[in-house]
């Protein structure tokens, strides 16, 4: 059944004796029955948690172009070898047979 609307110029002690009298046989709690009543008199108040919906597709693709860029960079390289270190050959070492 919907709640009772509350009359025009009707103040908020006469709504709720009318609508607690509406609620009596609904089998909700006392205080959620006051609580219909006083959100139907009252309006809808600020709710506890907004829901914020950010649109982040064009940042989204600014940084996919600039990720390309920086993906496929045109640069020459040229190597040049400038090692010139020589490592010196290990020394032989000879196994003499001494046996005493």
């Amino acid at each position: 059944m919907p709640i009772p609307k509350p009359k025009s110029k009707e103040n908020e002690g006469d709504y709720m004796g009318r609508c607690m009298e509406f609620m009596k046989d609904e089998k909700y709690p006392q205080k959620q029955k006051v609580a219909i009543c006083l959100n139907t008199f009252r309006g809808p108040q600020k709710k506890a948690k907004a829901e914020i919906e950010i649109d982040f597709s064009e940042d989204i693709r600014n940084m996919k172009e600039k990720a390309k860029i920086k993906e496929t960079p045109k640069v020459e390289t040229t190597v040049e070898s400038t090692n010139t270190a020589v490592t010196a050959p290990a020394p032989e070492v000879k196994a003499e047979d001494n046996i005493s």
